[in-house]
């Protein structure tokens, strides 16, 4: 019989203690009787078992205040959760996750229950009831005690049949918790702790635990980056290495990645896609965490923070379309249907190498960074310029002799030129000289012709450029001459002639590579990416 869906997810993210799947329902079923006790039954005598006492006290009283307070909140999410949807709105199903979030959320205090989790746990419970109802996995009872979204009350915790099978209508709830704790991954308490001491005695074999919660935590510092602030960052510093036409775009239009990052990440894009699509991307984030060789539990959220940079890259033609801060916000907020979800997570495949290399403020290697060009089908010249200078003169043949003139432009790019600056050079040349030639239809016939006779040089010297730059390549080399640096700010301002004579000629001057800067960027204003992501970071806080 095949492995289903939450089979592989339970495996792939160790949900199971030990590999048991009894010992970790039986562990589920403590916890609710732990924590959602009745303070009525308990024997203790009134001086410690007093709802009066201050709520700071640990009685039993005060834990089931707490425990209510816990479950009010999240029944509150649930109601609201895929409104109209039959199975959602089951009363079984409604207390089963009801229950899950409350024993959680009481087990993690230091984290408690997050707004946005209930989506989590209600696509693992989904799954896992479907596979249980499936009857085809491995050792499943076909759905034969409970039929979940039918209504009614949903099984009792106890007793655990030590002999049903793994897959198990009546264990539903103590699965999607197990699951669900697995996925969310230990808490950075919990994760100190389990620093000193394995508290379940199997951490050292198997996956790494996930550490999604990661994106639910509060800053450890006041004043200091959330994960998810550090997440939302790195997913903008690699889209600035693979497309920075794009991430330029974004940053002109004031558009921060906590926008929209925050919700795909917390919510491990459930959001923004069908169902059937999510858990594909699920699958991929479990296969990521099984696949880590690191141990560090990270490599399932370089996959996330990779796919998120992959939906970016996706409509990459309407950010560059769209006319305002709205305009990109709604397209990220509402993200349109994916013909082919498998399409998506095979880029972030390619690109969650150089989340690692971000994460761990190094370069990211020059083949991640062709491979991805490739594969997401990004145009060459969306890699960003170098930096360096560029002096040339321009004359306009034909013109007075006030039309000569000469500019001189230096650089202050964002990343080291060498391999990066050519593709970028050769798109603001071409762009110029096709914005200048539209711009210049009134100056008459010989205009055209002159335009078309520089075009020619251009690409001429962009190839020589181009050639004898690949044979000695420097990136973040500290100095260089030639290449694009601000001579592309004279392009912009270049943009909104009509040019005279002169104009055109300091134009043309300005570009710089035209005459004589020659070669590649220079490499300046390099940096690790780690580096240049915080100058980022500081900036936008100013």
């Amino acid at each position: 019989m095949g492995t289903l869906r939450t089979e592989r997810w339970a495996s792939n993210l160790r949900a199971f203690a030990s590999g048991s799947v009894a010992k970790s329902r039986e562990r589920y079923a403590s916890i609710r009787e732990d924590h959602e006790c009745d303070p009525r039954d308990d024997a203790h005598s009134p001086s410690v078992n007093n709802p009066l006492m201050p709520a700071s006290e640990e009685t039993p009283w005060a834990k089931h205040f707490k425990a209510r307070e816990v479950r009010d909140l999240v029944a509150k999410d649930l109601e609201r959760l895929h409104p109209g949807e039959a199975f959602y709105n089951a009363k079984d199903v409604q207390a089963a996750l009801c229950n899950v979030l409350t024993a959680w959320a009481l087990v993690n205090p230091e984290v408690g229950y997050r707004q946005g989790m209930h989506e989590l746990a209600s696509l693992i419970f989904f799954y896992r009831a479907s596979d249980a109802a499936a009857g085809t996995g491995t050792g499943t009872d076909a759905g034969a005690t409970h039929a979940w979204g039918e209504g009614g009350d949903p099984p009792p915790m106890r007793p655990i049949d030590a002999n049903a099978p793994a897959l198990s209508s009546t264990y539903v709830e103590h699965d999607t918790y197990a699951m669900f704790d697995a996925f969310l991954g230990p808490t950075r308490d919990a994760r100190r702790r389990r620093a000193n001491a394995n508290e379940r005695g199997d951490d050292a074999t198997g996956p790494p635990f996930v550490n999604v919660v990661a994106y639910y935590e509060d800053a450890e510092r006041r004043g200091g980056a959330s994960e998810v602030q550090r997440a939302c960052d790195r997913v903008f510093a690699v889209l600035d290495e693979i497309d920075a036409s794009t991430s330029e775009r974004m940053r002109a239009l004031g558009v921060e990645p906590q926008l929209f990052c925050l919700r795909w990440l917390r919510l491990a894009f459930t959001r923004e896609f069908h169902l059937d699509d999510a858990a594909r991307v699920w699958d991929a984030i479990a296969d990521a965490n099984a696949g880590d060789d690191r141990g560090d539990g990270h490599a399932a959220m370089d996959f996330m923070e990779a796919f998120a940079v992959s939906m970016i890259v996706f409509v990459r033609g309407d950010v560059a379309d769209a006319e305002d801060f709205g305009g990109v916000v709604k397209r990220l907020q509402k993200f349109p249907p994916a013909c082919d979800i498998d399409v998506l997570v095979s880029r972030a495949g390619v690109i969650a190498p150089a989340v690692k290399a971000v994460r761990e403020g190094k370069d990211v290697p020059t083949e991640v960074l062709a491979r991805a060009g490739i594969e997401l089908g990004i145009p060459a010249n969306s890699v960003a310029p170098g930096t360096g200078t560029g002096t040339g003169t321009g004359t306009f043949p034909g013109a007075a002799a006030s039309a000569s003139a000469s500019a001189s432009a230096s650089g202050s790019g964002v990343g080291g030129g060498g391999d990066d600056a050519r593709p970028q050079l050769g798109a603001k040349a071409n762009e110029f000289l096709i914005k200048a030639k539209d711009a210049s239809a009134g100056v008459g016939a010989r205009a055209a012709d002159l335009f078309a006779n520089i075009g020619a040089r251009a690409k001429a010297a962009m190839a020589n450029a181009g050639h004898s730059a690949s044979a000695t390549p420097r990136k973040n080399s500290g100095n260089g001459n030639g290449g694009d640096g601000r001579g592309v700010e004279v392009v912009d301002q270049a943009r909104s002639m009509p040019p005279s004579p002169k104009e055109l000629g300091s134009a043309f001057g300005g570009l710089g590579f035209f005459g004589g800067g020659g070669g590649r960027g220079g490499g300046g204003g390099g940096g690790t990416p780690a580096e240049r992501f915080e100058a980022r970071r500081r900036r936008r806080a100013r």
